[in-house]
């Protein structure tokens, strides 16, 4: 099945998450809000940030959701996320934000990340 092009994609994205206050990453559950959802980036807010007591915003750029999906659209399947170590530090956010679209499907098994092209 051929996938959508990136630029339609990336505006489902953005429209998507613009919808949402918060995003939650499908393993660990952890609360993300939602503050920008700009033309190149979104930025959210984790609430359990790397360093404990510093949280700061992540910027979640275009190029990254891009990369991503290039390995979803060819592998049909993300098994965990040392699949995509190009985005590391946001790679289960991402995934979890491209989860959240109709014709993706995201779920934890076994404490990985799995997400999926689904059949139109």
């Amino acid at each position: 099945m051929p996938t959508k092009p990136w630029k339609e994609v990336w505006e489902e994205i953005k429209e998507l998450v613009r919808s949402l206050k918060q995003v939650r990453t499908l393993c660990q559950k952890v609360p993300n809000d939602v503050l920008e959802v700009a033309e190149d980036r979104i930025v959210v807010m984790s609430h359990r940030p790397k360093k404990p007591n510093t949280p700061k915003p992540r910027v979640l750029k275009e190029s990254d959701f891009r990369y991503v999906w290039g390995v979803l659209a060819n592998n049909r399947v993300i098994v965990g996320v040392d699949q995509i170590k190009e985005v590391r530090g946001r790679r289960s956010i991402i995934l979890a934000i491209v989860a959240q679209l109709p014709y993706v499907e995201g779920r934890c098994e076994r404490r990985r990340v799995v997400v999926e092209l689904r059949d139109p």
